[in-house]
């Protein structure tokens, strides 16, 4: 209470994610009511709603109100986000805190070069660099914790159930748009476009795919190529495959509508629209 009180629950976005996790713990272990899988929805509610509190200096609360705007733009824009760690079962560690941190770090990255992009979303994510680069570079990525051995894996989800039906309908929707062209004798699919701008393609894919929230885990360059290689036969020689996947070539689609390959993230972004 004394914390919620004198707003040190807002001095950082950490202090933050203290705060709606303990809510979202009470909530899970004492609501009979299943009440709890609405807890986002209430959450994004509560934080429309800018603290008035009159025995707070005004300073403070500017700074509380701001970083209560900067949370609510995730959960309106990224909700995956906070749903992947609350679905978590150790959703209270900090290393799980750290990611979550790290992720919103990556989106807003991604959102820099964009037409639509703001100076405060710019200073935010240079704001989370500076606050937190000891605690990404001293956390490793949860990923490194797997093995993967399927392209599914890597896709958000709340199980893996969902995560492979979220693969089988990107299979549906490439084979539909004439992507694919049939399997080959290993069970693999063979990626129709064989000539120029086929790796654009299949990078804008990934790019796009991780673009709008279907990424879960970012992983080196090489494993991203060899999980597509478990699914796909696109004839690209394996360096040049994975190439495609390093994060400098992955930003070089974050690129205004002049640009050419701003054409390949557009048909990307209506393929999987529906996803």
């Amino acid at each position: 209470m004394a914390e919620e009180l004198t707003g040190r629950f807002y001095d950082s976005e950490l202090s933050c994610l203290n705060r709606m996790l303990i809510l979202y713990y009470n909530r899970a272990c004492f609501a009979i009511d299943g009440s709890e899988k609405y807890y986002l929805d209430e959450y994004q509610q509560h934080l429309s709603e800018p603290v008035t509190y009159w025995w707070i200096p005004a300073s403070q609360l500017r700074r509380i109100n701001s970083l209560r705007r900067r949370m609510l733009l995730v959960l309106s824009l990224r909700r995956d986000i906070f749903k992947d760690l609350l679905a978590k079962p150790d959703f209270l560690s900090l290393p799980r805190k750290i990611e979550t941190i790290r992720r919103i770090r990556d989106w807003l990255t991604q959102q820099s070069g964009a037409a639509a992009s703001k100076p405060e979303l710019v200073a935010w994510r240079e704001s989370l660099n500076a606050q937190y680069r000891y605690l990404f570079e001293a956390t490793p990525k949860t990923a490194s914790r797997y093995d993967f051995t399927d392209f599914y894996q890597v896709l958000t989800g709340r199980d893996e159930a969902e995560k492979k039906r979220k693969f089988e309908s990107l299979v549906e929707i490439l084979q539909k748009e004439g992507w694919l062209a049939g399997q080959t004798q290993d069970g693999r699919y063979r990626f129709r476009n064989r000539g120029k701008g086929s790796r654009l393609q299949i990078a804008a894919l990934y790019y796009t795919l991780n673009m709008r929230g279907h990424i879960e885990q970012r992983l080196a360059a090489p494993l991203i190529a060899s999980l597509f290689n478990t699914w796909l036969d696109h004839g690209l020689t394996q360096k040049s495959f994975e190439k495609i996947f390093q994060a400098e070539q992955q930003q070089t689609f974050n690129c205004s509508s002049s640009q050419p390959r701003f054409r390949y993230v557009k048909e990307c972004e209506l393929l999987i629209r529906g996803l």
